[in-house]
């Protein structure tokens, strides 16, 4: 049997209140990434803006009981968002259900809850490697690329 490097994972429990905390300086480890989570909200924009390298976000608008969300999303954008450049997405493709970080190479971050559950849900955070990793940054690709553009 073959022996791995333990991969890195991060337990982000419902009891601790520094879960989040720890969840927003992992996402500050990677440069240039993407947020995919079909459910982020408008209330976690502000951190993710302020402390992170994410350039993008991809969120999911697949019922009209969506609207809300999104709309706050497009405001919030539009009002603190002008000297980052932060470009967030709406994709409509069923298959967008899972949550990362996800890295133009090397290793990807699977998250078990949507960011706004972090804190609330005992949740991991999951490094993936390669080659995973690139089959997933090329699927997650093609929703960025299919999905529609806010502001």
């Amino acid at each position: 049997m073959r022996e791995s490097e333990p991969q890195h994972v991060v337990v982000l429990s419902d009891k601790s209140p520094l879960s989040y905390a720890r969840f927003v300086m992992e996402i500050a480890r990677y440069d240039d990434c993407m947020l995919a989570d079909p459910f982020f909200q408008v209330d976690n924009l502000p951190d993710i803006l302020e402390y992170t390298n994410c350039t993008r976000i991809l969120t999911r608008d697949s019922q009209k009981s969506q609207k809300e969300r999104i709309a706050g999303l497009s405001v919030a954008l539009k009002n603190i968002n002008p000297q980052r450049g932060l470009q967030i997405r709406v994709s409509r493709h069923r298959e967008f259900h899972d949550r990362y970080i996800i890295t133009p190479s090397g290793p990807i971050l699977a998250i078990g809850t949507s960011v706004n559950g972090v804190g609330t849900h005992f949740s991991v955070l999951v490094e993936i490697d390669e080659p995973v990793a690139s089959l997933i940054r090329d699927r997650y690709r093609e929703f960025w690329d299919q999905a529609e553009v806010l502001c």
